[in-house]
């Protein structure tokens, strides 16, 4: 079983009242924590419209509150960090600069992507699936732009459509730092192959012509022999219901003791986030 991390009540009931003082849900709608998934009458953890609207509404206290339980379950230690000054300010220069045709990555998820990596303050990164760059800046947020907060050895960002690789090579070059930064068109499945390890952090969020969101078991079994003992690996889009079939074999292979001492979900919005531990 992975470990789940959800919401605290406390950040729920905050996220509630937001809604209720915009006129979003009614002013006697209420969080019903023990109610299965998909009820329609209450407000429901896994209900896709709570979960759209939470993932802008409380996401500063949705993070605090998942930073300070990774240290609870010594995922990260304890002196872990997130500058939230240095992830606003990369906020700001993100949405006055980058040109993002459309994305699934949430505001709750690009402070969720940027706070892990600034607790893990990778080395060595590969993002597969990358596109604009809209995931890819969360992730290496914390080691690029004015605010950095450490320096990177290399990153690798990887996607197969040429046209997606050179907007995000024009995004990310409007950031100071971005030296470290290598982005590369080309077929995930070769690069993975043909890119010399070790990595500490992989990123995946791809989907493939045929295996559809399966490559990302393709991709990490290749990648697996590269991966340092005690790397991350991150999938997204994983609590998407029409993906639920495909991600099958992938959540049992790194919920399987034997390949990944520790996978966690993060059911913070309506796309989710799996983090492996190796």
């Amino acid at each position: 079983m992975a470990l789940i991390y959800t919401c605290e009540n406390q950040v729920i009931e905050m996220a509630l009242e937001k809604l209720k003082d915009d006129g979003l849900v009614s002013r006697d709608a209420y969080f019903n924590h023990d109610a299965p998934q998909n009820l329609r009458r209450e407000v429901t953890y896994r209900d896709f419209d709570f979960l759209s609207r939470l993932s802008k509404t409380a996401n500063v206290e949705t993070i605090r509150s998942a930073l300070a339980w990774l240290k609870q379950k010594g995922i990260v230690p304890q002196d872990a960090t997130c500058d939230e000054r240095a992830f606003d300010e990369l906020r700001r220069e993100v949405k006055a600069k980058f040109t993002i045709p459309g994305t699934s990555v949430t505001p709750v998820m690009e402070r969720l992507l940027y706070m892990l990596s600034s607790a893990k303050r990778p080395r060595r990164m590969i993002g597969l699936g990358t596109y604009c760059g809209n995931a890819l800046v969360w992730i290496v947020g914390p080691s690029c732009g004015r605010g950095r907060v450490y320096e990177a050895e290399k990153v690798y960002g990887i996607d197969i459509d040429a046209d997606a690789t050179e907007r995000a090579r024009e995004n990310m070059g409007q950031l100071a730092h971005t030296d470290h930064i290598d982005l590369i068109a080309e077929d995930g499945l070769r690069a993975v192959e043909r890119l010399a390890g070790p990595f500490d952090y992989v990123y995946l969020d791809v989907e493939g012509k045929d295996l559809g969101k399966g490559l990302y078991l393709e991709l990490l079994k290749r990648l697996y022999g590269k991966i340092e003992k005690g790397g991350w690996v991150l999938a997204h889009d994983i609590v998407v219901p029409p993906f639920a079939k495909e991600f099958d074999e992938y959540l049992r292979y790194v919920r399987n003791k034997e390949n990944f001492g520790e996978s966690i979900l993060f059911d913070v919005d309506a796309f989710g986030l799996e983090l492996s531990v190796k």
